[in-house]
């Protein structure tokens, strides 16, 4: 590329960018809002009482819908494991309990999405939101200290990468 093409490239690139980043903190703002908004609903009591609302939430409020993913579509209402995931790292998180996304392979090779939580006493719950909602509240899906040995999920952390 010539001197002359990249003079005439470079602010159009830089548009892009910068409307591309204006963007994404307009997004990101919104979604605080909305976890803002949702949390401000929820009673105040134990970290285990807390993660219990935003379970029940996301469980009454998501609908699995596959081409939905992320955590703005989860927030309005469809998305697969990946947005519940999101969903409930991002509202954990702003509640003040440290939540870190699990994605793994599950025992059928399929790849998924869940929740690692780190309570204050340095114990560790494993949360799955939308086998939980997929398995009309069953609370086998929350609390566990394990990550589900012997249902659906493989080992414990082997298999598993956390993303906060």
């Amino acid at each position: 590329m010539t001197e002359q093409q990249n003079q005439m490239i470079t602010p159009i690139l830089n548009t892009i960018v910068n409307d591309d980043i204006r963007e994404f903190e307009i997004k990101r703002q919104e979604n605080q809002a909305k976890i803002d908004s949702i949390l401000s609903g929820f009673t105040a009591g134990s970290e285990e009482h807390v993660l219990k609302q935003i379970s029940e939430y996301l469980r009454k409020n998501i609908v699995y819908t596959y081409d939905y993913y992320d955590l703005s579509s989860a927030l309005d209402g469809k998305s697969v494991c990946n947005g519940y995931a999101l969903a409930f790292n991002a509202m954990a998180n702003r509640a003040g309990i440290r939540s870190d996304m699990c994605i793994g392979k599950a025992s059928n090779g399929v790849y998924h999405a869940w929740n690692r939580v780190t309570l204050s006493d340095g114990t560790y719950r494993f949360y799955d939101i939308t086998f939980y909602d997929s398995n009309a509240g069953n609370t086998k899906y929350l609390h566990s200290t394990t990550s589900f040995h012997g249902s659906y999920l493989i080992n414990d952390y082997t298999d598993c990468w956390f993303k906060r």
